[in-house]
């Protein structure tokens, strides 16, 4: 059997069945796993400098970089599952903070489109907290980046609402979730 070509050509959710049933099957491969996949995420370095949205042509508005914006936020999720909660919080202060600047208008498509994708962003950071708080104590350094998040949150909620007076602010549960985390250890 030619692993590398079945890998290859399967279906991503044939891969995924495959690789939960070996690894229920196997649970000692388990680790293994965990140990391969944080360091393939945590060694992607593209996800410094991406541009997640772009302005429209002939417009003040900007629209989502849809494909970019998926791969982006997959790795995010990743990082989350295994356990890099504070990597995956400041791969989301990045979004955060490019949404600052954009303008959309929620009643067009294109915005319809930035909306919905800003929502799960939202819960993204509410799941990235809660992965935090299971992770229980943490270093100093964990709440700096929580709290450089918060501080982000903050002056792009004042940036957003000038900006978009007709939209809802995208991100005010993850805004909320994380004001509590931050004032509990501080």
């Amino acid at each position: 059997m030619m692993v590398d070509s079945t890998i290859r050509n399967l279906e991503k959710e044939d891969l995924q069945a495959i690789l939960r049933n070996i690894l229920s099957m196997h649970p000692s491969l388990t680790e293994s796993f965990k140990l391969e996949a944080t360091k393939r995420l945590k060694g992607f370095k593209d996800m410094e400098s991406v541009t997640l949205f772009e302005k429209k042509v002939g417009s003040s508005e900007y629209q989502l970089k849809e494909d970019v914006f998926e791969k982006y936020e997959k790795r995010i999720r990743g990082l989350i599952g295994i356990g890099l909660a504070p990597v995956a919080l400041d791969k989301l202060h990045n979004i955060v903070e490019q949404v600052c600047g954009i303008t959309y208008d929620e009643e067009t498509e294109t915005g319809e489109i930035i909306v919905d994708k800003l929502a799960i962003i939202d819960g993204d950071i509410v799941q990235t907290v809660t992965g935090l708080k299971e992770m229980g104590d943490q270093q100093d350094d964990v709440y700096s980046v929580a709290n450089k998040l918060l501080a982000v949150l903050k002056v792009c909620k004042s940036t957003f609402e000038e900006k978009n007076s007709e939209c809802e602010f995208p991100f005010d549960r993850g805004e909320k979730v994380l004001v509590d985390y931050c004032a509990a250890h501080d």
